[in-house]
């Protein structure tokens, strides 16, 4: 539940940001075979995926793709630091320095 939450969080946020080419990534290849699929979702997290496909509609060119947990140490870097912050946050320009960091070794 908490990665479809998060996939939708990040189509939001590229809505609102008035994005319209994204790439969504994610190591949990069942979210991303739901949220490209077109099918008739009837798990608990159906609206989250009803909406996901809803926001489609919003970019000229959306892909998600599956990417192992090797390959995604920094979104499980940020994810991990995020905890010790009470209040939603997002780092546009730049994240913290051990994300950083880790984005870099990923490349």
């Amino acid at each position: 539940m908490a990665e479809a939450l998060t996939c939708e969080d990040a189509l939001i946020l590229a809505v609102e940001l008035g994005f319209n080419m994204i790439i969504i990534e994610g190591d949990a290849l069942t979210i991303v075979n739901k949220a490209i699929a077109r099918t008739d979702e009837r798990s608990l997290s159906r609206g989250i995926f009803q909406n996901i496909s809803a926001m489609k509609a919003f970019f000229t060119d959306l892909k998600f793709t599956h990417v192992y947990r090797s390959g995604n140490s920094h979104a499980h870097l940020l994810a991990k630091e995020g905890k010790n912050f009470s209040a939603q946050m997002m780092w546009i320009e730049e994240a913290i320095p051990t994300v950083e960091i880790a984005v870099q070794n990923d490349r």
